[in-house]
């Protein structure tokens, strides 16, 4: 008896025709809570997720979300973030370690109002839906 062939996720299909944007939405809402790395492994074969770019918040250049990432693929998550198709979550360092994954930085714990005076990073995990605070001090990501 003979298996039948799963068929290719809706992310998959999309990404094979070259709709990375919507392959990376469709990606994120399949499986909420997605690390910046998972995605390099997973876009790497369609498209460049590899290069010198850092990602992190406009107002704190000493914060880092995650680096090693192509200019092409940090465009295509800064669109969909802008266009609010993606959310930046608060992430634990487990979401990457796990995975098998950290840069090597020191964890931002909590950033001084001047910023650090090295890189830091911050684990996010990209989500379809925005974050709602879960504790009072909480705060999403801008």
């Amino acid at each position: 008896m003979t298996q039948a062939a799963v068929p290719p996720a809706v992310w998959e299909r999309e990404a094979a025709r070259g709709n990375l944007a919507e392959a990376l939405v469709a990606y994120v809402r399949e499986h909420d809570g997605v690390t910046f790395a998972e995605l390099q492994h997973r876009f790497d074969p369609y498209m460049n997720v590899w290069g010198e770019m850092d990602l992190g918040p406009r107002d704190d250049e000493t914060i880092v979300y995650w680096l090693g990432m192509s200019p092409e693929f940090v465009a295509l998550i800064c669109a969909l973030v802008n266009e609010r198709r993606l959310f930046g979550d608060p992430a634990t360092p487990w979401h990457y370690y796990l995975a098998g994954f950290s840069p090597r930085l020191p964890l931002a714990k909590r950033p001084p109002k001047g910023g650090y005076a090295s890189p830091h990073w911050l684990p996010v995990c990209l989500s379809a839906q925005p974050w709602r605070p879960r504790r009072r001090g909480d705060q999403a990501l801008r």
